[in-house]
């Protein structure tokens, strides 16, 4: 279904459901990924680590002052703070915060922008209309539930003639075959900028032609760099989305939580019956410590 404008989005919150569904199935892929990169000191991780680290992002800055927001950062920014252009003020959001915390509290990493918790569908709940010069995300809203929804909320959360810069990979749900958190493809056709998946295809450029000015900055074989300068405010409704998405990501999440709840629980009954059955000694008074601790778990659950 090709969607071309505002007047035919609308929120299909049985596809949010569905997409939510498969976007927390993807957390221990996406998590792992980055533990892999601190471990292995990839450099695509290794040069976040730095206080000092030269702005990538300041060709964008046109104000004595500048507030930008990096949605979607990872474990750490890859914007950099360091710059001679403006006053800059920068703060990073990321679903997966507390476990990138977790994370980084392991390595001893205190460097570097870290984000605090927000989903990109859900930043008006943190953030007032109109508070960022920069809206900035890096190969991420390909990873988003809903990523047109996460635009109408950064068009929200932007201030009138500030930017959104969107910087990603071509079509990476095509190549990574819908694995994990890549959900969607960004791409380019006849000058638009297309957000599209199997099923559902949204013209982005004739989206938002009434409220903001869509540059193609790149488009190369296997990049897509794209400007949203925004014009005017999208109607609050679009951008807030209803009391009905907030009961379905509530009710997800839960049950997600609850699924690796009962995965540990029954992991850590198997590991304890394994050291008694290995240890015969233990007898009876292993029997007891595991059942202590069973009833423990039993109540935290």
């Amino acid at each position: 279904m090709l969607i071309e404008s505002l007047s035919e989005f609308y929120f299909d919150l049985n596809a949010y459901e569905k997409y939510l569904e498969t976007w927390l199935k993807g957390i221990p892929s996406e998590v792992g990924h980055w533990r892999r990169a601190m471990e292995k000191n990839w450099p695509d991780f290794r040069d976040r680590i730095s206080n000092e680290r030269q702005c990538n992002i300041e060709q964008y800055f046109d104000s004595p002052e500048t507030f930008c927001i990096d949605i979607g950062s990872g474990p750490l920014s890859t914007c950099g703070s360091k710059t001679d252009k403006t006053k800059l003020r920068i703060i990073a959001v990321d679903p997966l915060a507390h476990s990138y915390k977790i994370l980084r509290k392991k390595r001893n990493i205190t460097a570097g922008i870290a984000p605090e918790y927000c989903m990109v569908e859900r930043l008006t709940d943190k953030f007032e209309h109109n508070t960022f010069d920069i809206v900035h995300m890096r190969n991420s809203l390909d990873h988003a539930f809903n990523p047109i929804f996460g635009i109408m909320q950064m068009m929200a959360i932007c201030k009138k003639d500030g930017k959104i810069v969107l910087q990603h990979t071509k079509n990476e749900a095509e190549e990574e075959s819908y694995h994990g958190f890549h959900q969607w493809n960004l791409s380019v056709e006849n000058g638009d900028f297309i957000i599209w998946r199997q099923n559902d295809k949204y013209n982005v450029s004739k989206i938002l032609s009434e409220h903001a000015e869509v540059i193609i900055e790149n488009t190369s074989e296997d990049r897509v760099d794209i400007v949203i300068i925004k014009k005017s405010d999208i109607g609050v409704d679009i951008c807030i989305g209803g009391g009905g998405v907030s009961a379905v990501l509530c009710e997800k999440l839960f049950e997600r939580l609850s699924e690796y709840a009962l995965v540990e629980a029954y992991s850590m009954k198997n590991n304890v019956i394994s050291v008694i059955n290995r240890v015969p000694f233990l007898g009876i008074i292993g029997y007891k410590i595991y059942k202590k601790i069973h009833k423990i778990r039993k109540k935290r659950l």
